[in-house]
């Protein structure tokens, strides 16, 4: 034998054989040889100190009954080579092994039916077979490749009968335990992977990693400070559905946008027309335009994907720039986990996407998580976070977005812990991801179920089921996305949109109406819902019954979209903005903090037994009732149509405030309270960017601007003459306008200052 090894001692029929590597060199082994058969047999084996054993013969068939040593001890298996360890016939024996395995793809391993791994560098690619119970004890560290297959005999050892054989990767025990301190991996190496045990444990802080694959389980735990890591385990940068980009900013700098999935990538408006993807496409700076957030430039953040009800996917890679250590950041893997019974989860489930590394690097967006399940239950984390840009250097890439989670509960759905799925830090803030659960818990038998004419179930509508989306206060123009191509009808019994999040449907292409119900929104006033064209949505509308709506989150509906309120609607979003139809109110209450605004283009209705009555024309507003609440805020604003507001009641209470530019409001009764503000200011004509500027605008000579005029002459030069009149010199001022009893004439712009209109532009005329 080579060095470090001893003879083989025979007593009384007891073999031993031990090895011993001094904590040497652990990759250089030593090698078993035999010129015989290759048929070895040893009573006993002891591996110390990082000892590396290899048999010569590559079809050898190996027998040990029992293993001693410090657990850095390993033996590897190559070729086709068989080995039996700790198997005693026709008895249920457990092994204890205190060493670590390798094992080839074509070799097999064969244990006692339970296996306490204690080894700490062991992998397995080959068969491994007869282990029905798993433990990774303290210490351990075992990687499973996908490669791996799994085996039951039955019958004699010798000639040896499977009972049944999984194909590659699919990883069957009755039960596994990780104990803690134990960190095993199963790695994904192009096969998928399906692990299947009754029973399966991650105990307190236990370790286990993937990057993707299929649990199937009856009984499931995951302990506090337990860990189930697929963290950065998904597509590499610049890679997957949703990944980020270079763009080149007007500087010339390049930057890495963050990636997309549950919603858009952090990135910036491409100053493009035609090929917008081409890489040298210049990018405009904007990671907070104006509010509602149009442009007419196209997004640069990597793309949203990935269904809401079943999340499969993989997190996308983040942008990185051609600068060589700039690197995108990773997106999260996917699990996907069918429990039988019940899953008691107080630990941590992480599918976090990684961060961007070096100059300009973007990150990669969160994964998948997609649960069947009887019952779902504890207090622990769910991370699904996009990955954020790095922080160190003076270009900052783009943070991602997070991934999806869904969790399918057949009966009842305990989980008190919490569903991270922020977008990540950037220049610009990815989007948030999403979290939908639902559950059962009156039971099968009071499903509500749909068929389709063959009498085949189509889909069921649960007991419950809640959308949730949080974005931690990331403000950002990357909207999260509500996506499923085969539904054009969507309902929630709650939508819980926090931290400005912003959620939007996808509509698909040349789909019609697109409907979403909700009948109880849960929020901070932040989150914002937006409706576009051709898209209509129930808010807590309730089909003949007069009732009313504290739904604490904001909306934007476009031109050609419909909201549909009770008939009382108090709004308490902080950034809601109406452009479209407005269905079924009669009292509308700008609450305490919300901050509103509706345009020309939007419109009321009425509804009676789900006709349409009382429709109005675009920019036309009829209530029974406003009122605008202590620290309310609601715009009136006209854009192309003329605009009315019709209400019996009209009433801004103290401190309330109402804002105009140009508009009609008829009442029955009015009344504004001490401190209550209806403002036209500086609302008509004029401005930096203004092309009229009112019926009596005042003009501008050599840097100086003469005053508007309206019920007067605005203010100007003149000359001073001796029959005391006076005679006006350029620039002229703007003369009077309008009707004493009857005005209905906006205010003029006043003339330009140094530097001309963009410069020193003159005051707004009044609305």
């Amino acid at each position: 034998l080579v060095p470090g090894s001893v003879v083989p001692e025979v007593i009384d029929g007891h073999t031993v054989l031990e090895f011993d590597n001094d904590n040497r060199e652990y990759l250089i082994p030593t090698v078993l040889m035999d010129e015989t058969n290759g048929v070895f047999y040893f009573d006993e084996v002891l591996m110390d100190n990082h000892v590396t054993l290899h048999i010569d013969n590559l079809t050898s068939v190996i027998t040990i009954i029992e293993f001693h040593g410090d657990l850095t001890g390993r033996l590897h298996l190559r070729g086709t080579q068989v080995i039996y360890i700790d198997v005693i016939q026709s008895v249920a024996t457990y092994s204890i092994a205190p060493v670590s395995f390798r094992t080839d793809s074509a070799t097999e391993i064969i244990f006692p039916t339970t296996l306490y791994l204690l080894g700490t560098r062991t992998e397995f690619r080959g068969l491994v077979t007869n282990v029905e119970n798993l433990y990774a004890a303290d210490g351990t560290d075992v990687i499973i490749f996908s490669t791996t297959k799994i085996a039951r005999l039955t019958g004699p050892l010798v000639p040896k009968t499977y009972a049944w054989l999984s194909q590659p990767g699919n990883i069957t025990f009755a039960s596994m335990t990780f104990l803690r301190g134990c960190a095993l991996e199963i790695r994904d190496v192009g096969v998928p992977v399906f692990v299947t045990s009754t029973f399966f444990d991650v105990n307190y802080e236990a370790y286990l990693s993937m990057n993707m694959g299929s649990l199937f389980t009856s009984e499931a735990s995951v302990e506090a400070r337990g860990v189930i890591d697929l963290g950065a385990t998904g597509y590499s940068q610049m890679q997957g559905p949703g990944a980020g980009r270079i763009v080149k900013l007007d500087n010339g700098t390049e930057v890495g946008t963050g990636a997309g999935h549950g919603g858009q990538g952090g990135g910036y408006f491409l100053n493009c027309t035609g090929n917008c993807s081409n890489p040298s496409t210049v990018a405009t700076l904007m990671p907070m335009p104006g509010f509602p957030p149009r442009s007419p430039f196209t997004y640069s953040g990597g793309l949203p994907y990935g269904n809401i009800f079943k999340p499969v996917y993989l997190g996308s890679g983040g942008g990185a720039t051609s600068n060589v250590n700039s690197t995108g950041g990773s997106g999260g893997g996917y699990l996907i986990w069918d429990s039988g019974s019940w899953i008691q989860m107080d630990g941590l489930i992480q599918l976090k996407g990684g961060d961007g590394q070096g100059p300009g690097a973007g990150g990669g967006s969160g994964g998948s998580l997609y649960v069947t399940t009887l019952n779902f239950s504890g207090h622990g984390v769910v991370d699904l976070r996009g990955g954020d840009a790095n922080a160190s250097y003076s270009v900052i890439g783009g943070g991602a977005a997070g991934g999806r989670a869904s969790v399918i509960c057949k009966f009842q759905h305990k989980f008190g812990g919490k569903y991270l799925v922020q977008g990540g830090y950037g220049t610009v803030y990815g989007a948030a991801g999403t979290a939908y659960r639902e559950e059962n818990d009156r039971g099968l038998q009071y499903l509500d179920i749909k068929y389709n004419n063959a009498g085949v179930v189509m889909e069921y509508k649960p007991d419950f089921n809640l959308l949730f989306t949080d974005n931690a206060d990331h403000a950002t123009p990357a909207f999260t996305y509500l996506i499923d191509f085969n539904r054009l009808n969507y309902t929630f019994d709650e939508l819980e949109m926090r931290n400005y999040a912003n959620l939007r449907l996808l509509h698909p292409a040349g789909a019609p109406l697109l409907v979403v119900e909700t009948k109880l929104f849960v929020g901070d006033a932040t989150g914002l819902l937006h409706i576009q064209p051709h898209q209509k949505l129930l808010a807590e509308y309730n089909l003949g019954l007069q009732n009313e709506t504290v739904a604490p989150c904001s909306f934007w509906t476009e031109e050609d979209s419909e909201i549909v309120f009770p008939n009382v609607v108090n709004l308490y979003g902080v950034r809601s903005y109406f452009e479209g139809l407005i269905t079924n109110i009669e009292i509308m209450i700008l609450a305490n903090g919300a901050d509103v605004e509706f345009t020309s283009t939007a419109s009321t209705a009425g509804l009676e037994e789900g006709r349409y009555v009382q429709v109005t024309e675009k920019g036309n507003f009829t209530w029974s009732a406003i009122r605008v609440e202590r620290n309310g805020v609601v715009t009136f604003t006209k854009v192309l149509l003329d605009m009315s507001l019709n209400v019996a009641d009209f009433l801004i209470q103290y401190q309330g405030d109402m804002y105009m530019n140009w508009g009609h409001i008829i009442s029955t009764q009015a009344e504004m309270e001490s401190e209550g503000l209806l403002s036209l200011d500086a609302t008509g004509p004029g401005g930096p960017t203004a092309t009229y500027f009112g019926e009596s605008p005042g003009e501008s000579v050599n840097g100086i601007g003469s005053g508007a005029g309206h019920g007067g002459d605005g203010g100007g030069n003149s000359t001073l003459q001796d029959n005391l009149l006076s005679t006006p010199e350029r620039p002229y001022w703007g003369t009077p306008h309008g009707s004493l009893y009857y005005p209905a004439h906006r205010g003029s712009a006043g003339g330009n200052g140094t530097g001309g209109q963009k410069v020193a532009p003159g005051g707004a005329g009044g609305g």
